[in-house]
């Protein structure tokens, strides 16, 4: 049984973004009959395995400096063109075609295809509630998963939420996040009072579970993500296969993953941070967005749900893990040998 070794750039203990990923795509590669074993950091790879799959940055791994004993495949975003001399013995596998971009206008010549995050759709999907709860009930509720950080941008989401909810009854903001209170010292209760939605605002800091998850997106009715930058975002491909429409802006990560009938704003502002272009939300564009998601809300619904076949094609685990597999049997890297 051919050995894959999946590696973390983060630590193996809680729930990271990265252990979640590697760790749906390590049961598909198992139900496929391949071995996989999780690691976080990864240490040097075994010289028996069949590859290895390395989810994080370089300067995460130090070893990839020297000789490696086995094919190996660096699954990357990046925000900014990366300099980082061409690899000659592994492979760049850019989650998505913007990463892309960035790595070949970095100079790296020889990246591999384009593979994105995947999702569990025998898990994430429309549960039976949402479909009851949509037939007759007047409620609405916009919700979304993040970390408090302040790349995620949550004052945006709140200024939009109020500029929509301000003239509104029964209409929530749901937040599942980490912490009420960030490490900079911003306080998402505080937020909720100053913009007069503390009765409006449901926030949700626990540790869930994946099924828990599943049944925290079938509760709202459109996801908002209007981060100022994100490589992929794993919360709006989880929202999408639960057939919940999606607001977000048109950069990279969520704006290279929605179309319709998901909703893009066309009209943020781009911020330079260096070489990385930041995008900020404008809260009037996004609280008429809203609007447009809480008018159409059931037809937008069957619009998400009837488009479920396609989104699976591209974003289910078991696409991403066939992606993988066919990768790592053709064999486009030999240890100590280029690329191609």
């Amino acid at each position: 049984m051919p050995l894959i070794h999946l590696g973390s750039g983060l630590t193996a203990e809680g729930r990271s973004s990265y252990m979640r990923q590697l760790t749906i795509l390590k049961s598909g590669l198992e139900t496929c009959g391949y071995e996989a074993a999780l690691a976080g950091p990864l240490d040097k790879p075994d010289i028996s395995c069949a590859g290895a799959v390395l989810l994080g940055y370089p300067e995460q791994f130090p070893w990839l400096s020297g000789d490696l004993p086995c094919p190996v495949y660096l699954w990357a975003q990046y925000s900014k063109p990366c300099r980082q001399a061409s690899p000659v013995s592994w492979t760049w596998v850019p989650l998505t075609g913007q990463t892309a971009a960035y790595l070949a206008e970095g100079g790296n010549s020889r990246p591999g295809p384009v593979i994105p995050h995947g999702v569990d759709t025998s898990l994430f999907r429309p549960s039976a509630a949402q479909y009851s709860r949509t037939a007759g009930d007047t409620f609405f509720t916009l919700g979304t998963v993040a970390a408090h950080t302040a790349r995620k941008q949550f004052r945006r989401i709140f200024e939009s939420f109020a500029l929509f909810a301000k003239d509104k009854t029964g209409v929530k903001l749901l937040i599942k996040t980490d912490v009420i209170r960030s490490r900079d010292g911003e306080d998402l209760d505080a937020m909720a009072d100053a913009f007069n939605l503390r009765g409006k605002t449901e926030i949700i800091t626990a540790d869930l579970s994946d099924g828990e998850l599943m049944h925290l997106y079938n509760r709202m009715d459109t996801y908002i993500n209007l981060s100022e930058w994100e490589g992929f975002c794993i919360p709006v491909i989880e929202a999408m296969a639960c057939g919940i429409p999606v607001i977000a802006q048109a950069g990279q990560g969520p704006g290279e993953l929605i179309s319709p009938p998901h909703l893009k704003l066309q009209n943020s502002r781009a911020v330079m941070d260096g070489e990385t272009r930041l995008l900020h939300a404008d809260p009037a564009e996004a609280a008429a967005f809203i609007t447009r998601a809480w008018k159409h809300s059931g037809e937008m619904k069957e619009l998400t749900r009837a488009g479920l076949p396609a989104f699976r094609a591209r974003f289910s685990i078991d696409t991403v893990t066939r992606q993988w597999i066919s990768l790592i049997e053709k064999g486009c890297l030999t240890p100590g040998k280029s690329g191609t």
